[in-house]
C-alpha cells in the first residue's frame, strides 16, 4: 500500500490513490523519516512538497526585556523584604536612643542607616551597570550589593 506526504499540514497518508495536495513516497523512504523523527529532526515539506527532515530550531530563551523584569522584580523583592524592615527597625532603635539621651547610640545607629541608605542605592541604579540585565536575577556575574551587617 503507497504512502503519501501532504505539505500543508506535515502530515503523512496511506491509501491506494493520491489524495489532492499529497505526493506519493516509498515506504523505504517513509521509514527512514520515522526514524529521523525518533531521533528528535522535526519534518517539514522542501519546495516541491516533499517531505524532509530537519533539525528542529534551538530553544529561544528569555528576551532581554524579560531578563530585565526579572532582575527588576528581584531589586524590588529585596528592597521590600530586606532593606524596608531593616530601616523601620533602625529609625525606631533610633528614636527609642534620642528619647532615652543616648547620643553615641544613636551616632552609630545613624552610621548603619546611612549604610543601608547606601545599599538601596546600589540597589537602584543596579540597571544602569555594566551588563545589565546580565543573564537574569540569579546570574553570579550580577552585582548585588551586600547587605549591611
Amino acid at each position: 500500500m503507497p504512502y503519501f506526504f501532504r505539505a500543508s499540514n506535515c502530515g503523512f497518508l496511506v491509501g491506494t490513490e493520491c489524495p489532492a495536495g499529497c505526493v506519493e513516497i516509498s515506504r523505504s523512504f517513509r521509514l527512514q523519516l520515522a526514524v529521523a523523527q525518533d531521533e528528535g529532526k522535526s519534518i517539514q515539506a522542501d519546495e516541491n512538497g516533499y517531505p524532509v527532515a530537519v533539525e528542529p530550531p534551538a530553544p529561544v530563551g528569555p528576551s532581554a526585556e524579560e531578563l530585565a523584569a526579572g532582575v527588576r522584580v528581584e531589586r524590588d523583592r529585596r528592597m521590600r523584604e530586606v532593606y524596608d524592615p531593616a530601616v523601620n527597625q533602625l529609625r525606631r532603635k533610633i528614636d527609642t536612643a534620642q528619647e532615652a539621651g543616648e547620643t553615641e547610640e544613636a551616632s552609630a545607629l545613624h552610621e548603619r542607616l546611612f549604610a543601608w541608605h547606601a545599599y538601596a542605592n546600589a540597589l537602584e541604579t543596579l540597571p544602569e551597570q555594566e551588563g545589565f540585565p546580565w543573564n537574569g536575577p540569579q546570574d553570579s556575574e550580577a552585582p548585588w550589593p551586600e547587605e549591611p551587617a
